[in-house]
């Protein structure tokens, strides 16, 4: 156990030093406001304050971590505190101030104010706790923390179960006309094998996931309302069965994959997770936001609400890396209310829209990125999460060759030396 002094014992301090201590390193820890109740233990130890202490070890604070308020931050003091850091990140403190949206309304990297600050490659607060642990070590060789092990958890989103099958005709007929009309000829004849039963639909890679016998949670669009929601019909008879196959599977759990407008509308949420609760028999806990449309602290809120217990949505669209700055999963607190919650944040570090439309990699260079940010997780023996779509995974037109890289990262995972 490690002693720690601070002036105020509050839901900041406790939430900053629990995720460091317990969850990371796995050491246990006591919070005093005692100073005299400090001096007078001969244990490991160190203060955290913004008043100097003669101490063996003393961290001087900023005063993040002791207010209750949301206002505009000096960031420059913040980044000199690595607590009030790991605080800033986890809480996603500038998401609750005003920042610049992306043409979907979301927050981005491009909008943040740790843009060019902290590399989002490497996970910084996992990364600070292991050097911690050493700083430690060195003044209290007797200081043991727990070996936890590298996990990476495979996530596959669901936006398009099939290209061209089990669509209405009108659907087909409207995708046919189109490729005339640009004379894609090619893709139109291929659309009609597809149709007539003579090729197999590309999107349809389940079979292919389900022999690789590797622990995959699929997210399930299941609403409609929007042009960017494009997803079968949630009635259509096929689609339903597929979910049901896919749920019945060894290896699979299925999550929900809330629709376009469903980041601040509880209603649309409500309807999507029952009608998908419905159609399974079963309470469905995973989510991931459409789009990764999240938005603090509505998106959050509705969730917990909604009994949904983990959420797999922190990450930028538009960049790898880490937008909490770690790969560790860890509770939501409620920034809005100064509160730890029950819902589990697992952090995804990259995905395949990202690599390719965002930051207009050729296959080359996104495999390099991927095998930074593995080794960046590995270092820490944290959590790699990676978003793959089944479009993605079909080989079929703009995706070629990603099939490959998937599978390069599934045996990367596995091998120990790596």
């Amino acid at each position: 156990m490690i002693l720690i002094y601070v002036p105020n014992i509050n839901e900041r301090i406790r939430y900053t030093y629990s995720f460091i201590f317990e969850q990371i390193l796995g050491i246990q820890f006591q919070l005093t406001d005692s100073l005299d109740y400090y001096h007078s233990k001969a244990v490991p130890k160190f203060s955290y304050s913004n008043l100097s202490i003669k101490d063996e070890m003393h961290f001087s604070a900023c005063n993040l971590l002791f207010e209750t308020d949301i206002k505009m931050q000096d960031l420059t003091k913040i980044l000199k505190d690595p607590f009030a850091t790991t605080f800033y990140l986890l809480s996603r403190y500038e998401e609750y101030l005003p920042y610049r949206e992306d043409v979907h309304k979301r927050f981005s990297y491009q909008s943040s104010s740790i843009n060019g600050k902290i590399d989002p490659i490497h996970p910084w607060i996992d990364t600070f706790a292991y050097d911690l642990f050493n700083q430690l070590k060195d003044h209290f060789p007797t200081l043991v923390r727990k070996n936890r092990k590298f996990e990476f958890i495979n996530t596959i989103d669901i936006d398009h179960a099939w290209l061209y099958k089990n669509k209405s005709w009108f659907r087909n007929l409207k995708s046919f006309g189109k490729k005339l009309i640009t004379s894609r000829w090619k893709d139109g004849y291929f659309q009609t094998l597809i149709l007539l039963g003579i090729k197999p639909d590309p999107y349809y890679i389940y079979p292919y996931i389900e022999q690789l016998e590797f622990p995959t949670i699929y997210f399930v669009s299941f609403g409609l309302g929007s042009k960017w929601d494009t997803n079968h019909n949630p009635k259509n008879k096929a689609y339903r069965n597929l979910i049901g196959q896919l749920d019945k599977q060894e290896y699979t759990t299925i999550g929900l994959h809330p629709s376009y407008y469903s980041n601040k509308d509880f209603e649309i949420l409500k309807k999507e997770k029952i009608a998908l609760e419905k159609l399974l028999k079963q309470k469905i806990s995973f989510s991931r936001q459409h789009f990764i449309k999240l938005t603090l602290p509505e998106t959050y809120s509705n969730l917990i609400n909604l009994h949904i217990t983990a959420d797999f949505s922190m990450g930028f669209q538009d960049h790898i890396g880490f937008r909490a700055g770690t790969c560790t999963p860890f509770y939501w607190f409620d920034l809005k209310n100064n509160k730890i919650t029950d819902l589990k944040i697992y952090p995804f570090c990259m995905m395949d829209v990202t690599l390719k439309n965002y930051m207009n990699l050729t296959i080359e260079e996104a495999e390099n990125k991927i095998w930074d940010l593995l080794n960046s997780v590995k270092k820490v023996n944290g959590t790699f999460i990676s978003i793959f779509h089944n479009d993605s995974l079909s080989d079929y037109g703009e995706w070629n060759s990603w099939k490959s890289l998937y599978e390069k990262l599934i045996v990367k995972v596995n091998d120990p030396y790596i």
